[in-house]
């Protein structure tokens, strides 16, 4: 039979190596949690409609959903760079409006353009945009 020996079993420590195990066991443990999938579902719902983005839901016409659940392609030039664009959890749920993470991979002049295109819907815009760039450039 083993030796019964008390400095295996427990070992004092100061106060001071107390308080910072109790924060690092603290911080793991916070990490765990937010990784766990119930905390994702829970902080990856709508609030607005109830729906889960972590599961791929979304509701239609809801301004906090915005028509995709946790990423999107880039919203500037509809994809067309293709980048993925990741959801802003926070803010979306802060504003109740979609907010979304990503760069589009078009140079300038092409992102202008689609944007110019997505507020006045028509391609001549974008036409006309790129004389216009193409003009001021030569000049």
């Amino acid at each position: 039979m083993e030796e019964f020996n008390p400095h295996i079993y427990a070992q004092q420590i100061s106060p001071d190596e107390y308080k910072r195990q109790a924060q690092v066991e603290t911080e793991q443990q916070v990490k765990q949690l937010r990784q766990s999938d119930e905390y994702q579902r829970w902080i990856n719902t709508c609030r607005t409609c109830g729906v889960c983005w972590y599961e791929g839901g979304v509701s239609p016409g809801c301004s906090e959903c915005g028509g995709h659940p946790m990423t999107r392609p880039c919203p500037i030039c509809s994809g067309m760079c293709n980048k993925i664009w990741n959801r802003d959890t926070d803010m979306s749920h802060s504003y109740s409006q979609a907010h979304w993470d990503g760069e589009c991979a078009l140079p300038i002049e092409q992102q202008q353009a689609h944007m110019l295109m997505a507020l006045t819907g028509t391609s001549d815009s974008i036409t006309e945009a790129m004389k216009d760039l193409s003009s001021s450039s030569n000049d």
